[in-house]
């Protein structure tokens, strides 16, 4: 592809929010790298937010007006609450128009779907890992208040003011083509990649011969802890030396063969990806769940529920399998069947590295967007449903 023509636009807008800052420089670098006829600007939206006072202080009264019943209540949180008003809606779209500047920009890349920082002449692109609609086909319900319908028609501006809308995983895709009557040819899964370093490399066969069963989640009740854990008691008598071990959450149990490690560093927890054999987060809900991608690139059989993007990631019987939320009877039934056969382990794990590393990478993501963006910057119609780098 040819560097722009003399008096073309030489530059691009990226927009973050600093609330998910490690999938922010993956994409950052991915652009940088794909697009280096262009130079990249960043804004963080949160910092700049944060940097008015005046702005802090009127969206306070705000939030409080709109949520403060419920946050009084705990049914909301403040934080996301504070992000969610129409008054910083309107300042973010104001602030994001001074900043991008058409004829200089070529496009704008916003990460998420918080806002709409859309300008009327430069190429807008959005990729985010969930809508308001996706979150309310959760069974538990555990996230129903978290967008209130007020909110639903300025969440639906920023779909349709984008030029294309990038997702992780297709039940994102296929709602808002059906719920927010977003045009097929816009909206694109490209998936995501690994927060930790990864060397998608194969484990050696001893690596399976343990009867190691790996938790990794902050939120034990959410992520579907306490399912694990009385599928795990119900399958000890037969597997007295299977280990269940615990990462991020420290629920208060004292369990035997249960190890509650707690929060780690990003790195560290690769260490315990290495030592594991089985992959098991039995969640509630689940807007992607990098964890999962983590522990396929690991080579880990995954058993977890079918909920939001896992029926992309996992295939059953091919690299792991899916279960109910809180269907602990299923849960107990597939531990028993994977701790029972290394091999079946093995093959599993096999399968879900492969996916791995032809779809959640960060440079798979990044060549799928560099398709498509590539195509905005043409003007060439985009092929809907496709995916250009599926393997065959």
């Amino acid at each position: 592809m040819s560097a722009p023509s003399a008096g073309t636009a030489r530059r691009i807008a990226f927009l973050k929010v600093g609330t998910i800052p490690l999938a922010s420089e993956f994409v950052l670098a991915q652009l940088q790298q794909r697009f280096p006829e262009y130079e990249v600007d960043v804004l963080d939206l949160s910092t700049l937010v944060r940097s008015r006072p005046d702005l802090l202080a009127v969206n306070a009264g705000a939030t409080l007006g709109a949520y403060g019943w419920d946050i009084l209540r705990g049914r909301r949180k403040v934080r996301q609450s504070f992000l969610r008003t129409r008054y910083l809606y309107g300042r973010v779209k104001r602030l994001a128009r001074d900043w991008i500047r058409p004829g200089e920009h070529a496009f704008s890349f916003q990460m998420q779907s918080l806002f709409d920082t859309s300008v009327p002449g430069v190429p807008h692109l959005i990729y985010t890992d969930h809508t308001n609609r996706s979150n309310l086909e959760y069974a538990s319900g555990l996230e129903r208040s978290l967008y209130p319908p007020r909110w639903q028609a300025l969440e639906a501006a920023i779909y349709h003011n984008a030029s294309r809308v990038f997702v992780r995983s297709h039940n994102v895709l296929q709602t808002l083509v059906t719920h927010y009557g977003l045009e097929p040819e816009r909206v694109h899964c490209v998936y995501a990649g690994s927060n930790a370093k990864v060397a998608l490399r194969p484990r050696s066969g001893e690596r399976y011969d343990g009867k190691r069963i790996l938790f990794v989640g902050l939120d034990w009740e959410r992520k579907g802890g306490p399912t694990l854990l009385e599928a795990f008691r119900r399958i000890r008598p037969r597997h007295p030396d299977a280990t269940l071990t615990l990462v991020g959450a420290s629920p208060a149990l004292d369990e035997p063969n249960v190890d509650r490690v707690g929060p780690v560093s990003l790195d560290r927890v690769n260490e315990y990806y290495e030592q594991a054999s089985v992959f098991c987060m039995p969640t509630w809900q689940e807007p992607f769940g990098i964890v999962f991608v983590e522990a396929m690139s690991h080579g880990l059989p995954i058993l977890s529920t079918r909920v939001g993007a896992l029926p992309d990631m996992v295939e059953d019987g091919h690299n792991g399998y899916l279960i109910e939320p809180g269907d602990a009877d299923s849960l107990a039934a597939h531990l028993d069947a994977l701790l029972s056969d290394p091999e079946r382990r093995r093959r599993l794990g096999e399968n879900g590295r492969a996916l791995a590393r032809d779809r959640y990478n960060w440079d798979r993501v990044g060549q799928r967007m560099e398709h498509h963006i590539r195509q905005v910057l043409a003007g060439t119609p985009s092929d809907p449903g496709r995916d250009p780098f599926a393997q065959r």
